[in-house]
Formats: structure tokens, C-alpha cells, sequence
């Protein structure tokens, strides 16, 4: 009961403007739950019809260390039953939003390495409200996508597969799941995962409005490895930076300001004697980025890592 509970746990709503998304849906022997943009459902052995909170049900089973019996008193409330712990949930009068929720579409080719893609693409997306297209992963052609307006990465998928733009949420449920779909369903505004055990996921999508990145990723300028102990002696710099994040590339030493005898320094050897670059974005290159080429500053450095390639834009030299 607890798995069913914690796969369904990641599409509740935070937000009070609708109270039936901060709740569960139990009902014909599956347990749903739905955030507005995520729904999660999975098989659970409960023969009752219940809405129960989703937050305060989580806690109480996890509190359950014992054989654990669930029912509904006569006042409708979920009363949790584990050796000497009781508890009442809550629950919710109006079901008819996740009773609707239910996969739509059809089925497409699954994509194999789509988990990995997801793993190393993450770090670069965008949370931008005036590029909502960019708050999430594309799937296009051959590969997949994402930007933050400074890096630029395409994750070579080697199959081709239809345009689907997965918003940030179901991103970071997949990647928490951490399970490789055995199905998935597409229509115009929803895709839909299947995993064993009858479990699903469904989304909602993203517009497709990605402008076409490839021309500006394509590269012949040759790319050299980071230097040993680069990103640890960036993140020993990190609580000297000033407000806008710069750490600047100079001879011999990475520092925190453009100024000699202002900020805080590392001796470093390896890289170019000029550059600028937020620490964060440099940060987030680590573990999936294992050749770069900075000596192209201002303009975007091309990187590359294991069936990844992209491009990053460093910040004023000044």
C-alpha cells in the first residue's frame, strides 16, 4: 500500500485554489492523484470510494509499521488502523476532476534512453514565464532538448521520435520513479507513461514553439577535457562571488573579481586568461559535460559529453 502511495505522491497540488487536486481519488481498487499539469495512478488493494487528503494520508501510512487496515467511518473520514496507531483523514466531497483523469492517445514507439536523456538534459532547463516553451525537455527528430537562455544541449537519442515538450514536473516525476516506461500514449495536449504493475504517468504538454537550435550547435572547433579539480575549485570560490555570480578566468588563478588585491582566488592552470561565466551554470555542466572550449569568449563555448552537445554563453569580461 505505502509503494502504491509514495509512486502517487508527487502530483498533489501545493496550491488551495483547487482543493480536490491536494487530494487522492481512491476508487475501483487504483488510487490517483492529480497536480493540474501531473497525474499519477496505480493499482492499490483497497476496496472502498474515498478522496481522501493526499499530504495527511502519506504521512499517516508512513507512520504504519504493522498490518495496516484502512475504512471509512460513518462520518466519511479515513480511519488509518496499524497496531497501536489510529489516525482520521479527511476527505473531500467533490471527485468529478480525478475521476476524468484518465490516459488519452496513441501509442508510439518508446524511447530507450530516454531516462538517461532526461538525467543529463535537467540541469539546463529553463524557468522562464515569458518562455514557457523552455520550462521543459523537447523530444524532436533524432534527439532531445533544453535551454536556460545560456546553455543550449541536445542529447542524442539515435531514433526518431515525434515532437513532444515535456514540462519541468513530469520531468522531475520520471526521473524520481526512476523506471523506463514500458508504453507511452500521445495525443495534442497530453503524453501518457506506462510502467509495470498498471502504474501510469500523464501530462500535460508544452507548446512546441522551440525555435530550430541545430544550425548554432553545430561545431568542428576542437574541444579539450576540463582541467582536474576544476568544478571543486569553483565551488570553493562560490561563498565569495559577488551578487551577479561571476567568477572570471584570469592568468594562471580563477577569482571572483576582475580586480587584482579585490575578491578571493585559486591558483589555476588549464584554462584561457579571460572569461567570465556564472558560477551556477558552470556548476551545472558537472557530471555531464566532459569537453569544452572557452577560448571562444564572449561568443558560446561548445561542450560535449556522452550523446550530449551544446553550447554555453559566458557573461560580461568587465
Amino acid at each position: 500500500m505505502l509503494k502504491a502511495l509514495k509512486f502517487v505522491q508527487g502530483a498533489v497540488s501545493k496550491k488551495d485554489y483547487q482543493p480536490a487536486l491536494k487530494h487522492f481519488r481512491i476508487k475501483n481498487g487504483r488510487i490517483t492523484g492529480y497536480n493540474g499539469i501531473v497525474a499519477l495512478s496505480s493499482p492499490i488493494d483497497l476496496d472502498i470510494e474515498a478522496t481522501p487528503h493526499a499530504g495527511k494520508l502519506v504521512k499517516a501510512i508512513e507512520r504504519c509499521e504493522v498490518e495496516t487496515a484502512l475504512n471509512l467511518t460513518a462520518g466519511g473520514k479515513l480511519h488509518i488502523r496499524s497496531g497501536q496507531f489510529r489516525a482520521y483523514v479527511d476527505c473531500h466531497e467533490e471527485s468529478e476532476i480525478l475521476d476524468g483523469i484518465v490516459p488519452t492517445g496513441q501509442s508510439i514507439p518508446t524511447v530507450h534512453n530516454m531516462l538517461e536523456s532526461f538525467r543529463s538534459l535537467a540541469p539546463f532547463i529553463a524557468t522562464d514565464a515569458s518562455r514557457p516553451w523552455a520550462n521543459g525537455i523537447l523530444l524532436r527528430g533524432y534527439s532531445a532538448f533544453a535551454t536556460n537562455n545560456i546553455i543550449v544541449a541536445e542529447y542524442w537519442l539515435g531514433h526518431e521520435v515525434p515532437d513532444i515538450n515535456l514540462p519541468v514536473s513530469a520531468i522531475n516525476e520520471l526521473l524520481r520513479i526512476k523506471e523506463e516506461p514500458i508504453d507511452i500514449w500521445l495525443d495534442e495536449n497530453t503524453a501518457t507513461f506506462f510502467f509495470e504493475g498498471d502504474r501510469w504517468m500523464r501530462t500535460q504538454l508544452l507548446g512546441p514553439e522551440w525555435p530550430d537550435v541545430s544550425q548554432m550547435l553545430n561545431s568542428d572547433m576542437e574541444l579539450y577535457p576540463f582541467p582536474e579539480n576544476f568544478f571543486d575549485t569553483v565551488e570553493k570560490l562560490v561563498p565569495f562571488v559577488e551578487e551577479d555570480g561571476r567568477v572570471f578566468f584570469r592568468a594562471g588563478r580563477i577569482t571572483t573579481s576582475p580586480e587584482e588585491g579585490a575578491g578571493a582566488s585559486v591558483e589555476f592552470d588549464g584554462l584561457p586568461d579571460f572569461g567570465a561565466y556564472h558560477y551556477k551554470h558552470l556548476m551545472s555542466l558537472r557530471d555531464v559535460v566532459t569537453e569544452i572550449n572557452f577560448t571562444t569568449h564572449p561568443k558560446p563555448c561548445p561542450f560535449r559529453g556522452s550523446n550530449l552537445r551544446g553550447i554555453f554563453l559566458g557573461m560580461v569580461d568587465a
